[in-house]
């Protein structure tokens, strides 16, 4: 390792040897399968460009050995959504079989890719993930998470509760209404420290997916005002930003698969004391490229328009 990178893992070390919970959060691995292209598909353009898709699942391979080897290793990992592209019982099959190559427990949330807003694409996902999810040594989402409207369930890690909500909607970008009242219920109804993981982010970061961010202000203000979310994770955007908003942290991960207006990369986060002490983006060059390994310290900055136009 380079002396920076020996920095890095040298203080996540000493912040896990002080207590901390090491996770790590990797996103929008868009794992996919060799078939042929639908020309009259609305993402034609993104899929064509698709790699080999033994490249893309190599990646996800080498990122699981990665942590596996990583000192020390992450207490737990999360899967923050669109781990596939079209949600296909077949690329869910393939994501299982990798992810569990792991000897780190994971908890898995939902990305649009994974239902595409399709109810056809949705029975695949749904039927796959929930004969799969009770196979899985790893895997600690449970089985009875996956209901008909979505992937949503509240967990445990130590002293922490961790909060997943599935993928909202493209349209009225907001969360079901089922899950959206069932979300604010366990905000009110418990003070531990909470992570709350959902793909698409509350906040913008800069690119042309900006459009596609949650908007739902009054569940912000209800999160605010439950004074226990410590940490919101999500994904979708593929560009990494480290946002702080009302006094809680924003972490958006880069996509594993690939970077708009950012370089693809992962997250390693600690959290001590009731709130976040370090978060690390491990950045990785493009899909079928070669080139240094590169961590980077993220520094949490006050979000607003001004900050936004000079990312």
């Amino acid at each position: 390792m380079a002396p920076k990178q020996n920095q890095v893992f040298e203080e996540i070390e000493t912040a896990c040897r002080d207590g901390a919970l090491l996770i790590a959060y990797v996103s929008d691995t868009h794992l996919h399968q060799d078939e042929p292209i639908d020309p009259a598909d609305p993402d034609h353009q993104d899929y064509a460009a698709n790699p080999d898709p033994d490249v893309v699942s190599g990646r996800l391979r080498m990122i699981l050995a990665e942590l596996d080897a990583t000192v020390p290793r992450p207490h737990f990992l999360v899967f923050g959504g669109d781990m596939t592209v079209r949600g296909r019982r077949g690329e869910w099959q393939k994501f299982f079989e990798i992810a569990e190559t792991s000897r780190i427990p994971y908890h898995l949330s939902l990305g649009n890719h994974d239902h595409y807003e399709d109810e056809d694409r949705w029975h695949h996902s749904r039927e796959a993930i929930r004969h799969g999810l009770p196979l899985l040594k790893m895997c600690r989402t449970p089985r009875q998470a996956l209901t008909d409207v979505g992937l949503y369930y509240a967990a445990r890690e130590g002293p922490w509760r961790l909060l997943f909500v599935d993928c909202p909607d493209a349209i009225t970008k907001t969360l079901e209404p089922v899950q959206r009242r069932w979300l604010i219920s366990q905000l009110t109804s418990s003070h531990a420290p909470t992570i709350l993981v959902i793909h698409r982010p509350f906040l913008k970061v800069g690119n042309r997916l900006d459009a596609f961010t949650t908007h739902d202000p009054e569940l912000l203000e209800s999160i605010r005002a439950a004074g226990c979310v410590r940490l919101i994770l999500s994904g979708h955007m593929h560009k990494a930003r480290a946002w702080l908003y009302d006094d809680i942290p924003h972490l958006i991960s880069s996509s594993c698969y690939n970077g708009m207006d950012d370089e693809p990369g992962y997250k390693l986060i600690c959290m001590k004391d009731h709130g976040v002490s370090l978060t690390v983006t491990r950045y990785l060059k493009e899909l079928g490229e070669d080139g240094p390994v590169r961590y980077q310290q993220d520094e949490m900055v006050p979000y607003s328009e001004a900050a936004l136009q000079s990312t």
